[in-house]
């Protein structure tokens, strides 16, 4: 059990991560390309999923090969998380959090 004291306000998330992936996104002016990291993370009415577009040049574990993502952060797989939610969108009938800070 985790025993966190958070603070009142604000959308939270729990779950489990339950599955990762990365793929290599749109390119930059400069030649350079996008990462966008995504985790799907299982809550109790159904699946969430953090949606996270990242800069190779400024995060060093983001390993590329060719246009493959090869190395990269992310949660462990049945991993509970608990994230303050700070921007989202609703894709179709998904919830997709844009912004959120790891909590828990």
């Amino acid at each position: 059990m985790i025993d966190l004291k958070i603070p009142e306000g604000g959308l939270y998330v729990k779950g489990v991560s339950v599955s990762h992936n990365a793929t290599t996104g749109l390119s930059k002016k400069d030649g350079t390309r996008w990462v966008r990291i995504q985790h799907e993370i299982a809550t109790q009415p159904g699946l969430v999923v953090l949606e996270q577009y990242c800069d190779p040049a400024t995060l060093q574990e983001i390993k590329i090969e060719g246009n493959k993502v090869v190395g990269y952060s992310h949660f462990k797989e049945m991993e509970t998380v608990i994230l303050k939610v700070t921007r989202y969108r609703m894709d179709r009938d998904r919830f997709v959090i844009q912004a959120a800070t790891r909590v828990g």
